[in-house]
């Protein structure tokens, strides 16, 4: 072969091979979603906290038992503050 017909050969496979490459990513043949699509993707999976007056007043407890623990000097700690602070803790764990 000569060195003109390696050139063309090897510039019509490149031809080629960008051709394969770009078809097969095209944007025109992916589907556009649908708005109801759109909606679920835009929905939270995991449920979020809501504050009702019921858990409102309970974060309120917990912050004011926190204070006063705060307050407190080292090993101060009654057992039932101790409980309290044991079941806040896993509370908080669960959610």
């Amino acid at each position: 072969m000569t060195r003109w017909q390696r050139f063309v050969g090897a510039i019509l496979s490149l031809v080629l091979a960008s051709g394969l490459v770009l078809s097969g990513s095209s944007p025109s043949l992916a589907q556009r979603p649908t708005e109801e699509q759109i909606l679920n993707a835009l929905k939270p999976t995991t449920k979020t906290r809501g504050l009702t007056a019921e858990s409102s007043r309970q974060i309120a407890e917990e912050q004011r038992f926190i204070d006063t623990i705060r307050k407190i000097k080292t090993r101060g700690l009654t057992v039932s503050e101790r409980e309290m602070a044991a079941f806040s803790s896993e509370s908080e764990k669960r959610q």
